[in-house]
């Protein structure tokens, strides 16, 4: 009803992150037959080094950066996480006890899918490989348009 009092066409879908697990899944699958993403304690991770042009939406110079330099924007230290390198980041989280209910069994293991991927998923589901346009606020330049870029065009 709002939509029609401000004269605009309502959207041919609207999707929920939940009712596409199977493509998020299908996707993480491709990502990993491709080199550009691995698996680590049940736990699947993009791996960043695999896509040269990352940072480039957020003009981000990773040769200046500091590992371990966490206070001021530096890239956290490997040693607490599960992934490979420290700019990696999470694709597929596998199941802790902390999750509770939160979780889906699949192909890749129970769990639940990282941040960055659903945007992605649906994206290819209901526009295709390539869009124009995707909209969002500067506050998810970096890291979630810039990880989306990454996971879409590898």
């Amino acid at each position: 009803e709002d939509l029609k009092k401000l004269n605009i066409l309502p959207a041919r879908a609207y999707p929920r992150a939940t009712d596409h697990i199977d493509d998020m899944v299908e996707m993480i699958s491709g990502l990993v037959e491709k080199g550009n993403a691995y698996e680590q304690q049940g736990s699947y991770y993009f791996k960043v080094d695999s896509f040269p042009d990352y940072g480039k939406l957020a003009k981000i110079d990773f040769d200046n950066m500091q590992d371990g330099a966490g206070e001021g924007g530096g890239i956290t230290d490997t040693e607490a996480f599960e992934k490979a390198n420290n700019r990696d980041f999470a694709l597929w989280k596998s199941y802790k006890p902390e999750d509770g209910e939160v979780f889906w069994e699949t192909k890749i293991g129970k769990g639940r899918p990282g941040w960055h991927i659903e945007c992605s998923a649906m994206c290819r589901r209901y526009l295709g490989d390539s869009i124009d346009i995707h909209g969002g606020g500067i506050d998810l330049r970096f890291p979630h348009h810039e990880n989306e870029i990454a996971q879409s065009e590898a």
